[in-house]
């Protein structure tokens, strides 16, 4: 197995998520990023690294990044799981809808990339996984 430590970052194209993958390549580790948007593409080629468009929220994409990460890298050491702020309407104008995107998006996108990694970690010897709620970043 490679010994040169893995992370991915979660919604990564741009903000914070950017500037975590930035920093931890910068700091040597293989990043493995994700976001929704086309431009992660170009930032992971920038960093060296690889990319998966997809959305946190979206169980198959979380279950592609880290099998794409695993595949290139063979280990997984650290998630950036970054993610936006949500809308916040007046409390009884959100709708169904609204409630079960934005419990994905907080909660559902923790669990499931926490159950992902876990043993690619545990198999690597440990690991760590930062959840980052960005409250009006830009």
């Amino acid at each position: 197995m490679d010994s040169q430590k893995v992370a991915i970052i979660t919604a990564a194209s741009r903000g914070i998520g950017a500037g975590c993958a930035r920093e931890l390549a910068a700091q040597g580790y293989r990043v493995s990023l994700m976001a929704r948007s086309p431009e992660i593409l170009d930032l992971a080629d920038e960093l060296g690294g690889i990319a998966t468009q997809g959305s946190i929220t979206n169980f198959q994409d979380l279950q592609r990044l880290v099998e794409t990460t695993l595949t290139q890298f063979g280990r997984i050491d650290a998630v950036v799981n970054s993610f936006g702020d949500p809308p916040r309407p007046d409390l009884l104008s959100i709708s169904d809808e609204m409630w079960i995107e934005n419990f994905e998006m907080l909660f559902l996108s923790v669990v499931r990339i926490a159950k992902l990694v876990t043993e690619a970690m545990r198999y690597s010897g440990g690991g760590v996984i930062v959840n980052i709620s960005a409250c009006d970043s830009h």
